[in-house]
């Protein structure tokens, strides 16, 4: 009865040993599959969020471009109708820095004459720290296009002015600071008599990212097209460059091309700036022509993107 069992063994084993390493093979192929799909998945949400993150950016810059050109021509019907055009004007450029959490400063320039009887350029600056607007110094070389572009160019070719990468010390205390700076001419019956303008702090725009910038294993930058971090989830990082962090060649190359083409990347390497294995992208963020440019620059740790999906598997 042994010697029959044994056979009986003996061929289950045989009959049933290829179909389990055929099951086996599938199962491992199909794990492989599904594992790859949703790494995919998860590449592609990754790239999704950093579009839709310069979206936002753009939609933010270009929302206050608009409110600007509207407060100018608003501040043109005032300098020229109101009784109090001096307060007329004060208030209404309270009213937009009030309105709007991105502005960080903002400013008016009129000629002599327009707003008061004192001699000179009628100019008074404002910032905004904490919600509490305060007026500090306003910038006296105003016919000095290398110290005040943001005033001399749209006063003299009345057409606005951008600069996608202001860096400016206001005497705060805090050192110098990384801005989108806005300039529009202010213009009444065809004249040019004023401008008005405001910074935007990068550090505010991303306020609607600060969840995600403080997760874990998550790293978020805004680079220049010469790779200068405007803004970093580490304060510290702001002013340094991108390339001066410790890339592979391989990836170095990469970057600069992508920086210089205007065009987005997605790769797995070593993060340069914690040694972990991390998800890159970098996304341009469209901002007028092509010399407005900055980038969104995300690393998420592998171990942290792949976590759910490796236990799954």
């Amino acid at each position: 009865m042994k010697k029959h069992g044994s056979i009986f063994t003996r061929f289950l084993v045989a009959g049933i040993l290829p179909f389990a390493v055929v099951f086996v093979f599938a199962a491992v192929v199909l794990s492989d599959v599904i594992y790859t799909f949703n790494k995919r998945n998860l590449a592609t949400t990754v790239s999704i969020f950093a579009t839709n993150a310069s979206e936002k950016i753009t939609d933010t810059l270009s929302h206050i471009d608009a409110l600007l050109g509207l407060t100018s021509q608003n501040m043109a019907d005032l300098a020229g109708e109101s009784a109090h055009p001096e307060a007329a004007v004060l208030e209404l450029l309270h009213t937009l820095m009030e309105s709007n959490p991105e502005i960080f400063c903002a400013w008016y320039v009129f000629s002599e004459g327009v707003l008061n009887d004192r001699p000179g350029w009628q100019a008074r600056s404002f910032l905004k720290r904490d919600g509490v607007i305060t007026e500090i110094p306003a910038v006296k070389e105003l016919d000095d296009p290398a110290i005040s572009p943001w005033h001399y160019y749209p006063f003299r070719s009345a057409t606005p002015y951008f600069d996608i990468l202001d860096y400016w010390d206001y005497g705060i205390g805090e050192g110098s600071h990384y801005t989108g700076t806005l300039g529009h001419p202010v213009i009444q019956n065809g004249v040019v008599i004023g401008t008005v303008g405001m910074d935007i702090l990068y550090e505010q725009a991303f306020r609607f990212m600060e969840k995600w910038q403080q997760s874990e294993g998550q790293r978020l930058l805004l680079v220049s097209d010469a790779g200068v971090i405007v803004h970093s989830w580490q304060s510290g990082m702001n002013g340094a460059s991108l390339l001066d962090l410790p890339y592979p060649n391989q990836y170095r190359r990469e970057l600069q091309q992508a920086l210089a083409d205007g065009t987005p990347i997605q790769t797995e390497m070593r993060s340069p700036m914690t040694g972990d294995n991390a998800l890159m992208q970098l996304v341009p963020v469209a901002i007028g022509d092509d010399e407005h440019r900055l980038y969104l620059y995300l690393e998420v740790d592998t171990d942290v993107l792949y976590r759910d999906l490796r236990g799954l598997m």
